[in-house]
């Protein structure tokens, strides 16, 4: 990154500091409140990263990171966000079995894209994991919120698996064609943006269900890191400038709850 490049991460660190003084806030008011505790420390650990990975760049510029505290810090951020959805589900209420199933198949296949760009089979597998974790758990609490139509899910998942396709045939064509299906790629990752953005904003105006906001808000941020790891470019900040606004609003659907 350089110049203008950088805006993204310094917007995305204010935000994350002024959440953290807001979560702090709700644990000061309700100490056995577990779900703040645990966004609390998922925000400290995307905090965490972004600084590392920001002086990294600055330091070492045009140079590739190697295997670093930034990494460990995202896998922290996303164990403490599935921990968050884990202490809002109520025992596997549900029957979300197909979901967590294909939630585990889809980072199985987003793992062998990340090492197949890569080659870095630690990093990613464990990377894997951390994600898994909180997809795992989204899936569920998508599920019990009823946060999402039939419909809804048939369009997410056509969505994922048009996503996992069009990546994996850029290494089966040539290079004309590998940038068709980059571009059918991009325009997925930002409809389901906008897709989300859009469910989440509704959904505080109806203010009827506290537990759907949760569960898009999460989703939310799940979709815009997805996207960060299968763009570049244009569409890669795009998509960190999304995933600072999920953060944002995971922060108020727990405020909301909250407050009532």
């Amino acid at each position: 990154m350089k110049g203008i490049e950088y805006l993204p991460a310094l917007i995305q660190i204010v935000v994350l500091i002024i959440v953290l003084a807001g979560v702090l806030r709700m644990i000061l008011r309700d100490e056995k409140n577990i779900k703040a505790i645990f966004f609390a420390f998922a925000i400290v650990a995307s905090l965490l990263s972004d600084i590392y990975w920001l002086a990294y760049d600055i330091l070492r510029p045009f140079s590739r990171m190697p295997f670093a505290a930034n990494e460990i810090a995202e896998w922290a951020m996303f164990v403490s966000l599935g921990a968050v959805l884990a202490s809002d589900i109520k025992a596997f209420g549900v029957d979300a079995r197909k979901e967590r199933f294909f939630s585990i198949l889809f980072v199985m296949a987003n793992v062998a894209l990340w090492i197949a760009w890569s080659g870095e089979w630690v990093q990613d597998i464990v990377t894997g994991f951390a994600l898994g974790y909180l997809l795992f758990y989204l899936m569920i609490h998508l599920k019990q919120s009823e946060s999402l139509s039939k419909m809804e899910w048939r369009i997410l998942a056509a969505a994922c698996i048009a996503l996992i396709t069009t990546n994996t045939m850029t290494f089966f064509v040539d290079q004309s064609l590998a940038a068709t299906f980059d571009q059918i790629t991009g325009m997925i990752l930002i409809a389901g943006e906008i897709y989300f953005i859009t469910d989440v904003i509704l959904e505080f105006r109806k203010d009827k269900n506290p537990s759907a906001r949760i569960s898009l808000a999460f989703a939310l941020f799940a979709w815009s890191i997805t996207s960060m790891y299968m763009s570049a470019d244009v569409i890669y900040y795009v998509s960190m400038f999304v995933s600072t606004f999920s953060i944002y609003m995971m922060f108020k659907s727990l405020k909301a709850e909250v407050e009532g």
